[in-house]
């Protein structure tokens, strides 16, 4: 791997957009340049920083990926869809 894993604080809803690319992505886009670490690339019309690139042949779930985005959301605004249950209680 080179440069750093994703942390808790890359998951921070108003932090830093940090991202991981595979190897892969590394090599295609990057040509394998080291100095791709703090280069800052845009995704879905946000500028990201990369701060590592995940070892040869990492998968997740078995699917090859190019980006890793960690998940940065205030978890009091998220809206979740409606539970609830509707019944009679009959005695």
């Amino acid at each position: 791997m080179t440069g750093r894993e994703l942390t808790a604080a890359d998951q921070a809803p108003n932090g830093a957009k940090n991202v991981m690319v595979s190897y892969g992505y590394w090599q295609r886009r990057f040509g394998g340049d080291r100095s791709v670490i703090s280069r800052t690339i845009v995704i879905d019309s946000q500028a990201r920083t990369i701060v590592g690139v995940m070892p040869h042949g990492f998968r997740v779930v078995d699917h090859d990926f190019d980006v890793l985005i960690p998940f940065a959301f205030e978890r009091n605004k998220q809206t979740l869809a409606g539970f609830g249950l509707q019944g009679m209680v009959i005695s």
